[in-house]
């Protein structure tokens, strides 16, 4: 009788656990296996880290910021598992080319000097250049009234190309790695003006230290707007982001993390 309540235990026990395994529950291996399945590609993404609102260091030592947010969306949308790897702005492109990660998702425009060394996907927003001075500055946006000025800029942007290109030698230029130095310098008075992304602009005057300064001269379209850098030929991956960013156009992704950073649209 007692061999006999074992065997009605083990029994019992073993279509407990077939009707457990039924329903999905209890096996950790197999929730493990069925999460690995739903993922299609490990993908590394280099960003700066040092350009509020879009990619930025958080108080918790967290990357954060409109691109990270945005990018995010399109790895799960795109069934992939993303990681974030902080590299200074100069660095960027030699990194996606010696494969330290496979994309850059870093506010990076579109331009065809860029595309001559990487890929580029659909744009995921848009924004002008524009120039910051401070209210009272007597500054006019011309190659007349800036003569002799300095103006800040970060370096390798199409800011930098920009009044490089348009102004020459009519301008003294003052190049900066990260747009948070150059914003120190115009506030300090060691600059005339700073030129840059105008929706960054825009986030640096609604702060503490924007206050004294606006927009000076006119809005400035130089590039096909920002876009996900990638190696050259990696088509599979350029596609698998571009079919994401069109899910989360369409499914209220993208609006409900746009409305996150800005009162207005930037696509």
């Amino acid at each position: 009788m007692k061999r006999l309540s074992v065997i009605i235990v083990v029994a019992l026990a073993a279509l407990g656990a077939f009707f457990l395994l039924r329903s999905g529950g209890g096996d950790a291996a197999n929730d493990t296996a069925t999460h690995a399945g739903d993922i299609r590609r490990e993908i590394r993404i280099g960003t700066e880290g040092a350009y509020p609102p879009f990619n930025y260091i958080d108080e918790k030592g967290q990357l954060n910021g409109f691109d990270i947010d945005m990018v995010k969306a399109m790895c799960e949308e795109a069934k992939f598992r993303c990681t974030f790897v902080a590299q200074d702005w100069d660095g960027l492109i030699p990194g996606l080319l010696t494969h330290k990660y496979d994309a850059i998702a870093a506010s990076m425009s579109i331009t065809e000097e860029r595309r001559k060394t990487v890929d580029f996907t659909n744009r995921y927003y848009r924004t002008p250049i524009r120039f910051v001075t401070r209210r009272d500055s007597l500054l006019v946006v011309s190659a007349e009234g800036m003569e002799g000025k300095t103006i800040g800029v970060q370096r390798a942007t199409t800011s930098a190309s920009y009044l490089r290109d348009t102004f020459g030698n009519a301008v003294s230029v003052r190049y900066y790695d990260t747009q948070e130095n150059a914003y120190l310098d115009l506030t300090a008075g060691r600059i005339d003006a700073v030129l840059a992304d105008a929706i960054q602009l825009w986030k640096w005057l609604q702060g503490a230290d924007g206050q004294n300064y606006d927009f000076r001269g006119e809005t400035i379209y130089v590039d096909d707007g920002i876009g996900i850098a990638i190696r050259k030929g990696d088509e599979e991956l350029a596609n698998a982001f571009n079919q994401a960013l069109q899910g989360i156009r369409a499914n209220g992704t993208y609006d409900a993390i746009s409305n996150r950073y800005f009162p207005f649209s930037i696509y």
